[in-house]
């Protein structure tokens, strides 16, 4: 399996060479799990060869524009992809989301780029996000954990902010999204984790280091995404703290990079 990181800058501020949140999964079987959708991660995939017809399903963390703006160009490469090939196989796509309403504004965009008599003729399905397993295929599970850096929808008090947990035996990874604190996930870090992927838009990553130390979880490696403006700013410096805190080395993930996962 690879893990290809789309987009790794946080919402802050844009920065060269860097392209907001976005990231995916790449099964044995050449199938592609999507998480979240900042930015330009539809052209980031293309260039990296992965085919948007491969894709089984979208998942996004939570419905600030930094990890949802490039949902119109994800759809917009399946209908090209889905042309330019004469494929008429891809017929849904399952979105998971706190936020209907996004999948429907990004449909509005592809229905108002389409010209007249134009087959719209592949659906973006919305899954709505709830705790617990939300997706199982022959090799992975998907799960979902609310968490508190969004506050409740004010109409239906339900969750707008979620962690994932990918489980492939005898592995586990964990991405926080955007989080108030990793003490959130505890219940999952608990447990043996092969990948904590953990963001730094709102955290030191050494400080995160220290803690998941302090906690004793069984984390053998860590990947620090969604960066803030300490790492932007002084990737170099940041790095050298986070492997001091956490005594080996780290990994800051950046735009393009692809990561075995054995």
């Amino acid at each position: 399996m690879l893990l290809h990181i789309l987009g790794s800058c946080s919402g802050t501020e844009p920065m060269p060479g860097r392209d907001y949140t976005s990231w995916i999964l790449e099964e044995n079987d050449g199938g592609l799990l999507w998480f979240d959708a900042g930015g330009g991660c539809a052209s980031h995939a293309y260039a990296k060869g992965l085919s948007p017809l491969k894709v089984k399903a979208l998942f996004l963390s939570h419905p600030h524009l930094d990890h949802t703006a490039g949902l119109p160009g994800i759809f917009q490469a399946i209908r090209k992809e889905k042309w330019l090939r004469g494929d008429r196989e891809f017929r849904e796509l399952p979105c998971h989301t706190s936020a209907p309403e996004v999948i429907a504004a990004a449909d509005v965009f592809l229905k108002a780029d389409a010209a007249a008599g134009d087959e719209w003729d592949f659906t973006p399905v919305v899954r709505e996000l709830r705790p617990g397993e939300l997706h199982r295929d022959g090799e992975t599970a998907v799960e979902a954990l609310p968490n508190r850096h969004m506050p409740p929808d004010p109409r239906s008090g339900k969750p707008r902010s979620y962690s994932f947990r990918l489980r492939f035996s005898p592995k586990h990874i964990v991405y926080t999204g955007d989080v108030g604190s990793l003490d959130e996930l505890a219940a999952w870090l608990e447990q043996p984790t092969e990948l904590l992927m953990a963001e730094t838009g709102h955290h030191r990553a050494a400080e995160l280091c220290a803690l998941v130390r302090a906690r004793h979880w069984p984390v053998r490696r860590l990947l620090f995404l969604h960066h803030g403006l300490e790492i932007l700013r002084d990737p170099a410096g940041e790095k050298a703290k986070a492997d001091a805190a956490w005594g080996a080395g780290v990994l800051f993930a950046s735009d393009g990079m692809t990561v075995p996962l054995g």
